[in-house]
């Protein structure tokens, strides 16, 4: 590299949004309680004692200990005021 004055070499990564909502899904479908609940609009997820309160508007409340959001980060609004808001 020609008149080149310094370098930085260090590991990297990238993550294909695809790809790993689809290893998400697989490894939740493997667990006998698991629900899916695709293509599902979100009008707010609150945290409450503990539970995540999931409001899926018409489909009603969605209630959870752990729940997966695979939105590809156009849904930030989601999250404020909650712990994952802080982070």
């Amino acid at each position: 590299m020609p008149r080149t004055k310094g370098v930085l070499k260090y590991p990297s990564g990238s993550v294909h949004p695809h790809k790993l909502a689809t290893a998400f899904l697989k490894a939740a479908l493997e667990k006998p309680r698991c629900k899916v609940y695709s293509w599902t609009p979100v009008n707010r997820i609150e945290m409450a004692d503990g539970i995540w309160q999931v409001d899926a508007g018409s489909r009603g409340m969605i209630r959870a200990k752990e729940v997966i959001v695979c939105t590809n980060a156009h849904t930030g609004w989601l999250f404020e005021g909650t712990s994952i808001d802080e982070q």
